[in-house]
């Protein structure tokens, strides 16, 4: 037999090898007992292990490889027809499936010393490498674009979660800032409050000290009669009279502080809801630190009114010591976040 004979016997084995469906020899229906459902599961594997090898490479086998192809080729042909052909009805159906099995199972163990070459052959010059590597450069060109997206996506999302960090703690400053000046808002309200009722007791004792002063004067009291009488009357006027500047004097004193009072807790209110502001306008750390001094002072330093005077609206070193502190602390945080 020549090449070509022998290219064209393991093509057409080949092909049948590899239509073959292994379930048409166990023949259970027709055989019972005696059907070959045992070496089905030895056919599988050699009808798997032929389907490994294309029918394209056996033109590229050696001579020598053809000839032990076609060899193993026929020979399992030979076992598929001897099992498609059992006749349970002849000679002894017992050892006569035997001696078809036996050869198929052995077959089958030998198989993969047989096929691991062709079937190695066959992945090696069938593979495309060229084209694997073509469709790696683009698997990993995709890839570095998916990781360039999901990077750009990230520094996105990073970028938004910074804003929203940024804008809720502005939230949260801007309502500290609302609360504390909550405080002195109330505080300024009290005072007013205050201030109202000690305006009408001042006005009430001025309208006292006026009525006794229009009495004495008018001559309604009677006068005295004797030397006695008349130490007693001078003593009950200057009691009275003392007694209603004295009380004036203190009503005045409440109504003027209250006010002033009212006055600096306001001024306080508008510092803490007005240096935020006035901060983020100022561009120098320098300028920032102005703005919280000022405000500092505005909140713990007494700030002249005009309802009191003297050393009462002269800041104190306690309250300076306090808003110095307060500048350098928010310096060096400033130096600290930059």
């Amino acid at each position: 037999m020549n090449r070509k004979q022998l290219i064209n016997s393991i093509t057409s084995n080949l092909e049948r090898i590899h239509n073959f469906d292994p379930n048409t020899i166990v023949r259970k229906d027709e055989l019972g007992v005696l059907s070959f459902e045992d070496a089905l599961p030895s056919m599988q594997i050699i009808v798997n292990s032929f389907k490994k090898i294309p029918i394209s490479i056996v033109e590229n086998l050696s001579n020598q490889k053809l000839n032990n192809l076609h060899s193993h080729l026929t020979e399992l042909v030979s076992h598929i027809d001897s099992a498609l052909k059992f006749d349970p009805t002849t000679g002894n159906p017992s050892q006569n499936k035997s001696n078809i099995m036996t050869p198929i199972t052995n077959f089958a163990i030998n198989i993969y010393d047989f096929t691991h070459d062709l079937i190695s052959y066959s992945a090696a010059s069938t593979t495309d490498f060229q084209e694997l590597e073509r469709k790696a450069d683009v698997v990993l060109g995709n890839i570095d674009k998916k990781s360039d997206d999901i990077i750009g996506q990230l520094i996105e999302k990073s970028d938004e979660a910074n804003n929203l960090l940024s804008e809720l703690k502005k939230a949260l400053h801007e309502q500290g800032v609302t609360q504390l000046s909550e405080h002195f808002k109330g505080a300024a309200e009290e005072y007013d409050k205050s201030a109202g009722r000690w305006r009408n007791i001042t006005i009430g004792i001025a309208l006292a000290l006026l009525a006794l002063s229009i009495v004495f004067i008018s001559g309604w009291i009677p006068g005295p009669d004797n030397l006695y009488d008349a130490i007693q009357l001078a003593a009950g006027k200057l009691i009275a009279f003392s007694t209603l500047f004295y009380l004036l004097y203190m009503a005045g004193r409440n109504f003027l502080a209250n006010n002033h009072n009212a006055v600096i807790n306001r001024h306080r209110q508008n510092a803490l809801l007005t240096h935020r502001a006035m901060v983020e306008a100022a561009g120098k750390q320098s300028d920032r630190d102005i703005v919280l001094s000022h405000a500092a002072s505005c909140i713990y330093a007494p700030q002249p009114t005009g309802f009191t005077s003297g050393a009462g609206e002269q800041g104190s070193p306690v309250a300076k010591s306090v808003i110095e502190m307060l500048t350098r602390s928010g310096s060096s945080s400033g130096v600290d976040s930059m």
